[in-house]
């Protein structure tokens, strides 16, 4: 009775302890495989912490167990836990981290010692190199480091040691310029006209801009941006010619931004205006067809989501086109997969128009997919799809009807990055709007090729060494403020989003 008694304990005791030890306890590739599987940052330290008792001698499930500690802000449960593994086995990589979390603690004297232990730098990595230049940096013990590769915890602290060495005046410096063909000049004109055949053209399309920024303090960024870009038809066969849509827009934006942890905003004055090749029964060639002033809002937070919003008035060649413009509108920005993102875009308008037949009320949506490959290679498209309703309108253009127009467009653009700052590239695109007003329709394909340029003072962190998916989730490379710059690019680089299609993209 004794050995049956015994032999049921045995299978009890056993049965325990493969309830408490799940397979992927086996080892780290299983354990690994396991934790890519997760999102939630507390069944991500649930599931590892599982493991300890089998793994707690391995220096790279340490390391995870300690990543994980640290992603929960569980600072002193991190450095107890590498400090424990230290005592066993001395290694610099396990004391990078603990400099790290001393760091992170504010513990200078702790730190000091932490710093001290792996003075030889033979035989580190370049994340270890760069962890300990770092936080040498930041401590004040060295000037700003060249770094090649960072681990994902690092990039904050690398982000920080950028901002904290950005006392001098900063730019931005943008050219983009390509020569193409277009089926239709007169699509999304600003002069609003009707269409007709015969419209085509190859052009040249440019953008050159200028941004100044100057840092006020930790948190307060004054920049100034300015631009001109335009397009050059080379079509001047008829009275009225694609040529005379060619034009330049000129921008000027004062702003001052805002950033403290995942929050970021920016406030800005915004002139713009537009000058068309075109003759007038006034003046000659190129008139001022309108200038705007507007004031404009953006907020980015939880690194994913923005608002912005805008007014002002707006004054054209024709006064009855005059306006007082109200739009705002939501973004939406995720990491789909590995270098794979999408941007989504909501905005809504209203427009007070001198002439209640102007009067616009407009919804444009938008979706943006950018994929880079490893190969200098990227693929960026987007869809959109634009409503605009002029609500008094009954008569104003057609006798009994009201003007309703809808605009879709779709883009694909192919880069090869060339180097750093500079990029070629490959675009068409593809633009239909219907309206209620037959002589308001187009239909236009648009191709250009060309280069891109882009340079800029601020540091860039060239490299970060991922190794688990939720590395990428919680510390990715584009942060929130990349995220809210790919909203505003967007909205500048495709003004029907935001002025509604009476006006030129």
């Amino acid at each position: 009775m004794n050995k049956v008694a015994v032999f049921i304990t045995i299978l009890f005791s056993s049965g325990i302890l493969s309830a408490t030890e799940p397979d992927f306890c086996k080892d780290i590739p299983e354990l690994s495989e396991k934790i890519n599987q997760l999102q939630n940052k507390k069944e991500l330290l649930g599931t590892a912490k599982t493991c300890f008792e089998n793994l707690k001698e391995n220096k790279e499930y340490t390391i995870l167990l300690a990543k994980l500690y640290i992603l929960d802000e569980n600072y002193h449960y991190a450095k107890k836990i590498l400090v424990e593994y230290y005592q066993k086995k001395s290694d610099c990589e396990i004391v990078g981290y603990i400099a790290y979390i001393d760091f992170m603690l504010g513990d200078s004297e702790a730190l000091q010692e932490s710093l001290s232990l792996c003075t030889e730098k033979s035989g580190f990595s370049e994340e270890l190199k760069s962890r300990f230049l770092v936080i040498k940096s930041l401590a004040g013990e060295s000037t700003v480091p060249d770094l090649k590769s960072v681990y994902p915890e690092d990039i904050r602290l690398v982000l920080a040691l950028y901002n904290k060495q950005s006392s001098a005046l900063g730019y931005t410096l943008r050219a983009k310029s390509g020569f193409g063909y277009t089926t239709n000049a007169l699509s999304g004109s600003p002069l609003d006209s009707e269409t007709s055949s015969g419209q085509a053209s190859t052009l040249l399309d440019y953008d050159f801009g200028l941004g100044i920024n100057k840092v006020l303090s930790q948190q307060f960024l004054l920049n100034i941006e300015s631009g001109i870009k335009g397009t050059k038809f080379f079509n001047s066969e008829q009275k009225f010619s694609p040529d005379n849509l060619s034009s330049n827009t000129i921008v000027l934006s004062p702003g001052l931004e805002y950033k403290k942890d995942n929050l970021r905003g920016i406030i800005k004055y915004k002139f713009d205006t537009i000058f068309l090749n075109l003759d007038t029964e006034y003046q000659k060639a190129p008139i001022q067809f309108f200038e705007g002033h507007r004031m404009e809002l953006y907020l980015n937070f939880s690194d994913n989501y923005t608002l912005f919003f805008g007014t002002g008035r707006r004054y054209f060649d024709e006064i009855v086109r005059g306006r007082r413009e109200y739009d705002g509108g939501f973004g939406y920005f995720r990491t789909l997969a590995q270098n794979l993102n999408a941007l989504f875009l909501l905005t809504t308008r209203y427009y007070n128009a001198n002439s209640d037949g102007y009067d616009d009320l407009g919804h444009s949506a938008l979706i943006k997919l950018e994929y880079k490959t490893p190969f200098q290679f990227g693929i960026s498209q987007f869809l959109s799809f634009g409503f605009d309703n002029y609500i008094n309108s009954a008569g104003y253009f057609m006798n009994g009807k009201k003007r309703e127009d809808k605009l879709l467009r779709y883009n694909i653009e192919a880069t090869y990055y060339i180097s750093k700052y500079l990029e070629f590239y490959l675009a068409y695109t593809f633009s239909y709007r219907d309206s209620l007003i037959g002589k308001f329709d187009y239909i236009d394909h648009r191709i250009l090729s060309g280069f891109s340029l882009n340079l800029k003072s601020e540091k860039n962190i060239s490299d970060v060494s991922y190794k688990y998916e939720f590395e990428k989730r919680y510390y990715p490379l584009k942060s929130n403020e990349s995220n809210l710059q790919n909203v505003m690019d967007i909205l500048k680089e495709n003004d029907s989003i935001q002025r509604g299609s009476q006006c030129k993209d």
